[in-house]
């Protein structure tokens, strides 16, 4: 398997995953998939706490993840789409997962210990830039399993 088709198949997956964290307003859409938002809701909720105060209200639906995982997968899409348009982005130095990760870090434990309130805002922005460095590595990764598995 080559990048190109990895990169794809990843944005496709990413982008799948993304547009079920908007589930709540694709039923206002089309109504008749209520029937599958027990499952749905199920999935999100293996992956985020789903406290209600942190989640995005859009109209009359939210989403189904909080603030900063709804930026940690925002990012991811994005940078995946970057990829696609830039395939040449990578990552060897671990520093700015280390800077990612600290600023994620600070922002869990200010809110946690009540130092300033919670914002979806900065929650949302903190996980974007999280999610876009997680993206790299992970793509970075699987580069590597694919084309070690490919020599052998």
């Amino acid at each position: 398997m080559n990048r190109r088709r990895i990169d794809w198949l990843l944005f496709l997956l990413i982008t799948i995953w993304y547009c079920g964290i908007f589930f709540n307003l694709i039923l206002l859409i089309y109504p008749p998939l209520v029937y599958t938002f027990p499952l749905v809701n199920l999935l999100y909720s293996l992956v985020c706490h789903q406290n209600p105060e942190k989640l995005i209200t859009i109209y009359s639906g939210h989403t189904l993840v909080c603030a900063r995982c709804t930026g940690i997968y925002s990012g991811v899409l994005l940078m995946s789409l970057i990829s696609l348009i830039e395939p040449k982005i990578n990552i060897e130095s671990r520093k700015l997962f280390y800077i990612s990760v600290i600023i994620l870090l600070f922002d869990v434990l200010m809110t946690t210990f009540k130092i300033y309130d919670y914002s979806k805002l900065v929650a949302f922005t903190t996980g974007i830039f999280f999610g876009g460095v997680m993206f790299l590595y992970f793509r970075s990764a699987l580069y590597k399993l694919f084309i070690i598995t490919e020599a052998h």
